[in-house]
């Protein structure tokens, strides 16, 4: 963040004033709750805000209250600071960057599939490792889709399965994606296999842990849902790559028609065999398989959050269409000009 370490001049009241930013950077542990990374915000804001106006004063110069800047989850972290432990008043104000708002259906798609790209080698190349650790950690599930989660179109359900023509046969959740997905202990698309949980160890216990771990997140989720922004908030999301803003699952056998019912399901990573009863065709054989596999990106976002995360949040959002990626977000020219432009009206709020 250097760019936002050199001087701003800018003209408020017709004088020209000189504005400098000093950046402070928090570091948390993103395997862990949104809500314990909140609580140790609050001590670099403290320590960032004592600083500041210790230097102001030595300088004979005006200071003000601290602004947020966020990076993706850090947007959960920096709302659970002011909102849900109501700490929206010790900063003036908050900028995110590239925040899934209501979660994304990324975390779906990498516990059943693995991630990609250079970080597969450190959270995961498959279902197996990806389960082991992710479905274990109260950080990675807050970022699994909320009650009010919409994609890009603003559709709630987000898990869809299709026939081989791209036919929608089932979409979910219905209302509560808790019970129907994340703690789903039976059905064929449930985020989690149990037996990967703690593969040595005891199922049993393990799915015990996971259900604490998705309580967590879902007890999140919920104080997130009503308590909304910090009432001075900027944000900007991306739309120029393609991004899951759902997840659907499809035959590999393109004009494939109805699942098998009451399937038993064989896993493998991104990837699910189906066998089952044939009731649809009375004439034909009495089981049938189908194997499915995850779809492919098709929405605009940033590679990792979908544009809907920032479009269904109108009335402070703006979309950055320089095709940034995700991790990347504040490379962009674009998102970095934004961001020192809304820097400078806030500091035209606090001396007004």
């Amino acid at each position: 963040m250097n760019w936002l370490s050199r001087n701003e001049v800018t003209k408020i009241d017709g004088c020209m004033v000189r504005i400098q930013f000093v950046v402070w950077a928090y570091p948390y542990n993103w395997t862990n709750s949104n809500r314990m990374s909140a609580a140790g915000l609050g001590e670099v804001v403290a320590e960032a805000e004592s600083a500041a106006r210790a230097e102001a004063a030595r300088l004979n110069r005006q200071a003000m209250k601290p602004i947020l800047v966020t990076h993706s989850m850090g947007g959960l972290v920096s709302r659970a600071y002011t909102q849900i432990l109501g700490n929206a008043g010790d900063v003036h104000g908050v900028i995110h960057g590239a925040m899934p708002t209501n979660g994304s259906p990324e975390l779906y798609k990498r516990i059943r599939g693995g991630f990609e790209g250079a970080t597969r080698s450190v959270l995961g190349r498959n279902q197996a490792e990806v389960t082991a650790t992710a479905a274990n950690m109260p950080g990675p599930l807050e970022l699994a889709p909320n009650r009010v989660y919409q994609d890009v179109p603003g559709r709630r359900p987000w898990l869809r399965a299709l026939d081989g023509m791209g036919n929608e046969l089932w979409a979910l959740p219905r209302a509560d994606p808790y019970e129907e997905i994340y703690l789903n202990a039976t059905d064929w698309y449930r985020l989690v296999d149990q037996t990967l949980l703690d593969p040595d160890g005891d199922a049993e216990a393990a799915w015990r842990a996971y259900r604490r771990q998705v309580n967590i997140a879902r007890n999140f989720h919920a104080e997130l849902e009503g308590s909304g922004f910090h009432p001075n908030t900027r944000m900007f999301y991306g739309t120029g790559r393609d991004t899951r803003d759902h997840v659907a699952w499809r035959p590999m056998e393109r004009f494939a028609g109805a699942y098998p019912v009451n399937p038993v399901a064989t896993f493998s990573s991104g990837r699910v065999n189906l066998r089952g009863s044939n009731p649809g065709n009375p004439t034909g054989p009495a089981t049938f398989g189908r194997t499915l596999q995850m779809d492919g990106p098709r929405a605009q976002g940033d590679g990792t959050v979908q544009a809907g995360s920032g479009l269904h949040v109108p009335e402070m959002s703006v979309a950055v269409t320089d095709g940034f990626d995700h991790q990347k977000a504040y490379d962009s020219r674009d998102a970095r000009e934004l961001t020192r432009d809304w820097l400078v009206d806030m500091v035209k709020e606090a001396v007004a």
